[in-house]
């Protein structure tokens, strides 16, 4: 968009996305599955009623012309039960860039939307990194260093790959209805280069509907999924990132 300009031919090349330098916290937690259930649609199960909260942040992002962006989501453990496949539910992903909104929402089906989120605090062996709007905190991730991997450590962790799955939903101009709702499956790698592992811990804060327009009631309904448990070690990892959009498809 806008179409009238035109645009570039379509190539394979351009659905393989290499992000050269990327960090990242990520915690699990356990929930009630009553509530979790409700934000998952019925061409899903859920495997378990755990939350995974994961941040990005990115540098040289090959096609933004090596630029930089960072992202929070979370997402929930499931499978696809028509075609059996594994993988993660991504519930919402908050990105502070306006690029990798619009093509990962209306091309693959990523429920992106937009915060403000900082660069990572890192002070010994505490990390830490927010979700904000207009100045104001709504999600906070924490997280206390315990372990750092070995490099044998490093390499033995492998590479893993992470079946994204999201809906891809456009619906329609000035009445009711949508013109496309369907799930999606967009997978990536991980190329890890350091890991450490310890303790974290998320905290929510409630934002009314005029401190952050259409989006309270999202931050309203994750904020009400109790932490029953942390589940896991929370995990602080720096690596390569390829997004698999050469296999980015809808699912039947």
């Amino acid at each position: 968009m806008p179409p009238h300009f035109g645009g570039y031919p379509y190539t394979a090349c351009y659905g393989y996305l290499v992000y050269e330098d990327c960090t990242s916290l990520s915690l699990s937690y356990t929930t009630d599955r009553t509530t979790l259930e409700q934000y998952i649609p019925d061409v899903f199960e859920l495997l378990k009623p755990e939350i995974t909260v994961s941040s990005n942040n990115a540098h040289g992002v090959g096609w933004m012309g090596g630029g930089h962006y960072g992202c929070i989501a979370l997402t929930a453990p499931v499978i696809h039960t028509k075609t059996g496949t594994k993988g993660a539910y991504v519930l919402v992903l908050w990105e502070d860039s306006a690029y990798p909104i619009l093509g990962g929402r209306e091309d693959t089906g990523m429920p992106k939307i937009f915060c403000d989120i900082g660069e990572y605090a890192k002070f010994g062996n505490h990390a830490s990194l927010c979700g904000s709007y207009n100045g104001r905190n709504f999600i906070d991730l924490e997280m206390e260093i315990q372990k750092e991997f070995t490099q044998d450590e490093v390499t033995a962790y492998g590479v893993p790959v992470i079946n994204q799955f999201g809906w891809r939903y456009i619906g329609k101009l000035n009445k009711p209805g949508y013109e496309v709702s369907e799930p999606t499956i967009y997978p990536c790698e991980l190329h890890p280069t350091a890991i450490a592992s310890g303790t974290g811990k998320i905290t929510w804060t409630k934002l009314t509907y005029q401190q952050y327009p259409m989006q309270a009631h999202i931050i309203d309904c994750l904020a009400n999924l109790p932490v029953l448990e942390y589940s896991g070690p929370a995990m602080y990892m720096k690596y390569k990132q390829v997004l698999r959009g050469d296999l980015a498809r809808a699912l039947e």
